[in-house]
């Protein structure tokens, strides 16, 4: 077995290590899923942006030019899935609340929460550094989904604005690159502080994914959910690979699009679904599938790039 192979598998055994004692430690009782939403809000509000901003404050700004690609590449790839994904439940005309649950799903990747510790497993601080440029794009994505929805489904237009100034992360982003910009020292303590702070994300988005994991409706729409999750692993890195042949990366920034192209469905799904009165169960599900599926088909993607 070649390193890179070995890489790739000790990754991915980590991985499912770590959800599956979130998992398993909420079935015996240690943890119940009312802690599921403190766990989040300890990632997305504190260690998330603290990664973030190391990561930004750090890195080297000659880059900028090449990776500020990596969003635009991202948008494109959402955006020509969202309509394919669109057509085609269209043409299945299948109902509303159900569509949109499925599009959201396809759309919008778990480059996050499942992205960030694959790729920093296997590709270190170097491949991270793209994997929050392509994140972005998700997150961009996210906002006109959402968009989209309040237009759809007669929301309040304020909460786009509020939703964007209410994401830590993306300040974690801004501070680290406006202070790298400036060159703002922080001084040893503060900068050790935001490191250990940034170190505990990884293990907490994991184990909050498998405290997440419920296959109590597994089998509801599950024609649905499988074709949802087909398009996501399948349809959506060929189309990211379409668009790498008209905007040409080099190699390592295109198997970091590939291969966030390839994650599986991002579980803010599930809290569109619920703000939205979709189907809630539809978007557990594809969630659950598409997770579970991708911890076979990512090795594979990654193997052969």
């Amino acid at each position: 077995m070649s390193k890179i192979n070995i890489e790739i598998f000790s990754t991915f055994a980590v991985i499912l290590i770590i959800m599956a004692i979130g998992y398993l430690i909420k079935q015996i009782g240690w943890v119940s899923t009312d802690n599921i939403k403190g766990f989040n809000t300890i990632v997305m509000n504190i260690a998330l942006p603290c990664l973030m901003f190391n990561s930004l404050y750090t890195f080297d700004l000659s880059m900028i030019s090449t990776l500020g690609t990596i969003p635009i590449i991202g948008v494109c790839c959402g955006i020509l899935m969202a309509i394919i994904t669109f057509l085609i439940f269209n043409l299945l005309k299948i109902d509303e609340t159900k569509k949109w649950s499925l599009l959201t799903a396809v759309v919008i990747g778990n480059t996050g929460f499942i992205g960030f510790p694959v790729i920093m497993g296997i590709f270190g601080e170097t491949g991270f550094l793209r994997a929050v440029f392509f994140n972005l794009a998700d997150n961009l994505m996210f906002v006109i989904i959402y968009t989209l929805l309040i237009v759809k489904f007669n929301g309040e237009y304020r909460k786009i604005i509020n939703k964007i100034l209410h994401m830590p992360f993306i300040w974690g982003i801004l501070i680290g690159l406006t202070f790298n910009i400036f060159n703002i020292p922080i001084g040893d303590v503060l900068s050790t502080t935001i490191s250990y702070l940034g170190d505990i994300t990884i293990p907490l988005i994991l184990l909050t994914i498998g405290l997440s994991m419920q296959f109590d409706k597994i089998k509801e729409d599950l024609n649905l959910s499988l074709l949802a999750t087909a398009l996501k692993l399948f349809i959506y890195p060929i189309i990211a690979l379409i668009i790498l042949s008209i905007i040409p990366m080099n190699t390592f920034e295109n198997n970091i699009i590939l291969i966030q192209g390839g994650m599986p469905a991002a579980m803010v799904t599930l809290s569109l679904a619920i703000e939205f009165d979709l189907d809630t169960n539809l978007a557990t599900n594809t969630i659950v599938i598409s997770t579970l599926l991708s911890l076979i088909t990512l090795p594979i993607l990654i193997s052969i790039l």
